[in-house]
C-alpha cells in the first residue's frame, strides 16, 4: 500500500457528518483486536483483512443527538480504504455476489424506474440527449442500461477492477470528478454515500458539476432499526452478529441513514427532495397483478407518509 508520511490510516470523527453536529459519545465500541470482533471481521471478509492495518484502533458507532444519524467514529484514511475495496473485499467474490444478485432480481426493473422517474422530473430538450453520471458505477449494470436507452452516460468509479470491468463494456470512465469537464442532468449516487467519510464533500461536488436544473438520485439503505439493535449485538452468535451489523458494517458501512438524517444532510448540501422514483415498470396482464399495480402506489404513497424512506430524487434549491 502506498502512502504519503502524513496521510492518516484512519481518519476520526467527533462530528456528525449529516448535520454537522458535536457527537462524540458512543452507543457501541470494541477494538478491532478483540476476540469477538476479530470473529466477525473474518467472517464478513473471508479472511481477508489485514490486521497489522488495525492496531490500537476500535469500532465505534456513535449517534447524533440532533439529526439521529449513527455513525463510525473511526474511518479508513484514502489508501487504506482503497486497499478495502480492491483487496480486503476480494474481486472475485464481488463477481460471484453481483451474479447471485442477478439471478434472483428482475432483470433491470430496478433501473428502468430510476430511470423513467427521473425523465419525469427533468426538462431537457430534445435536441441533445441526456448527460448520466453513474458515481460509484460498479460494474456498470445500470450504466449499460441508459446507454441502451440513449442517455449519455460516464461512469465514475475507484476500484481498480470494477474501472477495468466498465471500460470493457464501453463505458466511459473516470476515476475522480477533478476528471470531468462536462455538467450533468442526472447524478446517480446509489448505495454510495453510507461509503463516504465524507458524504458533505462528495455532494457538495457533485451539486457543483451538474446542470442548475439537474437532479440528483439516492438510495442509501434505511437504518432506523439499528438503534433498537445494537444492545443485542453482544448476545448474538458470530453469524448472527455479522446479520445484524449489516447496516453499519465495519469499515464499509461507515453512516447508517434514517430519512430524517439524510434530510439533514441534503439540506446542509443545499439540496431539496423532490421526489421518489416510481415502484414498477410494465403492464401486468392478469387481474390479480393490474389490481396490486392500481393499489400499489395509494399504499406506498400512505407509508411513505407514515414511514419515509432513503431513495430520494433531490434538486438544489
Amino acid at each position: 500500500m502506498e502512502r504519503t508520511d502524513d496521510e492518516p490510516l484512519f481518519v476520526h470523527r467527533n462530528e456528525c457528518p449529516a448535520c454537522g453536529a458535536r457527537a462524540d459519545t458512543p452507543i457501541y465500541t470494541r477494538a478491532f483486536d478483540d476476540d469477538r470482533m476479530r470473529a466477525y471481521m473474518d467472517a464478513a471478509y473471508y479472511g481477508y483483512v489485514d490486521y497489522a492495518y488495525l492496531e490500537r484502533e476500535r469500532f465505534e458507532l456513535v449517534e447524533c443527538g440532533t439529526c439521529g444519524l449513527i455513525f463510525q467514529a473511526h474511518v479508513l484514511g484514502e489508501s487504506l480504504a482503497k486497499l478495502l475495496y480492491d483487496v480486503w473485499i476480494d474481486p472475485d467474490l464481488a463477481r460471484q455476489w453481483r451474479e447471485e444478485d442477478k439471478s434472483t432480481a428482475k432483470p433491470d426493473s430496478g433501473g428502468c424506474a430510476l430511470l423513467l422517474s427521473a425523465l419525469r422530473l427533468l426538462s431537457v430538450g430534445k435536441d441533445r440527449p441526456i448527460k448520466v453520471l453513474d458515481y460509484g458505477a460498479g460494474f456498470g449494470d445500470l450504466a449499460v442500461l441508459a446507454m441502451a436507452l440513449g442517455f449519455d452516460v460516464t461512469a465514475l468509479e475507484f476500484a481498480d477492477d470494477r474501472v477495468a470491468e466498465l471500460r470493457s463494456r464501453g463505458i466511459c470512465t473516470v476515476k475522480s470528478l477533478d476528471a470531468l469537464d462536462q455538467e450533468f442532468d442526472l447524478v446517480v449516487l446509489s448505495s454510495v454515500l453510507e461509503h463516504l467519510s465524507a458524504p458533505l464533500q462528495c455532494l457538495s461536488s457533485v451539486r457543483d458539476s451538474m446542470h442548475g436544473d439537474g437532479i440528483i438520485f439516492i438510495d442509501v439503505p434505511d437504518c432506523r432499526h439499528l438503534k433498537g439493535r445494537v444492545p443485542t449485538f453482544d448476545r448474538l452468535s458470530i453469524p448472527e452478529f455479522k446479520a445484524a451489523m449489516l447496516p453499519c458494517s465495519a469499515l464499509q458501512h461507515v453512516n447508517s441513514f434514517t430519512h430524517k438524517s439524510l434530510a439533514a444532510l441534503l439540506s446542509r448540501a443545499g439540496l431539496e427532495i423532490v421526489g421518489r422514483p416510481l415502484l414498477t415498470v410494465g403492464q401486468p396482464t392478469d387481474p390479480r397483478g393490474l389490481v396490486k399495480q392500481t393499489l400499489r402506489p395509494c399504499y406506498h404513497w400512505a407509508k411513505s407518509r407514515v414511514v419515509p424512506n432513503t431513495i430520494v430524487f433531490a434538486r438544489a434549491h
